[in-house]
């Protein structure tokens, strides 16, 4: 990891992740040719299902396929950014314990890796019980904010990490709430509804220690 001197400033200008730059860097850096090859067939023995297929969980296959083969555009980017954002919590979370983060920004960041490594495991396994593989690391853009984080004097380091945290939690709340809502598979919707009310929770204590 880069760790160069950057202000705070600096880092509240660059932290808010919007969900569309979430979508885009993910396009770029996941699948560059995601909107081209939705469709694409791997190279196998087995043909892969058809990228608007729905696969409910119980219905394993007999070898992983990437996610963004199966699962609709929808779900496919909520997959992704859901996933980019949990590494991110938990990540930037044990990175500025690491360099000595105290008191009440402290307190969160500890909730946050317990809370969000709970949240990737689910995730995880709702994938693997579809016979899907997850995202591979982080989005472009949830790796420079981490980057940005780590450039940050330690001085500096509370208010910066809490800043990040209020529009890391925003960017979420409106992820996970629009596939609540507008999800194409009924497994993810259940999954991004039933952990909305801890991401509002975390938004909540995130702008009070802020």
């Amino acid at each position: 990891m880069l760790r160069i001197f950057f202000s705070s400033t600096l880092l509240a200008s660059a932290l808010p992740v919007v969900l569309s730059a979430c979508l885009v860097a993910a396009d770029e850096d996941m699948n560059p040719d995601h909107n081209a090859d939705l469709n694409h067939t791997p190279p196998s023995s087995t043909p892969a299902p058809h990228a608007d297929a729905s696969v409910t969980v119980g219905q394993r296959q007999s070898t992983t396929l990437p996610f963004d083969q199966v699962l609709k555009k929808q779900d496919a980017d909520f997959v992704r950014c859901a996933s980019s954002a949990g590494a991110f919590e938990i990540e930037s979370s044990e990175w500025v314990l690491d360099h000595g983060l105290t008191g009440e920004p402290a307190v969160f960041a500890r909730t946050m890796i317990a809370d969000h490594t709970k949240v990737a495991q689910k995730l995880d396994t709702l994938l693997t019980s579809k016979g899907l593989d997850g995202p591979d690391g982080m989005t472009g853009s949830d790796r420079k904010a981490l980057d940005t984080l780590e450039k940050t004097p330690e001085n500096q380091l509370g208010k910066a990490y809490v800043d990040a945290q209020v529009a890391a939690h925003q960017t979420a709340v409106k992820l996970f709430a629009d596939e609540a809502d507008n999800g194409k598979d009924a497994d993810l919707r259940a999954f991004a509804a039933a952990n909305l009310d801890m991401l509002k929770s975390h938004l909540a204590h995130a702008q009070a220690v802020q």
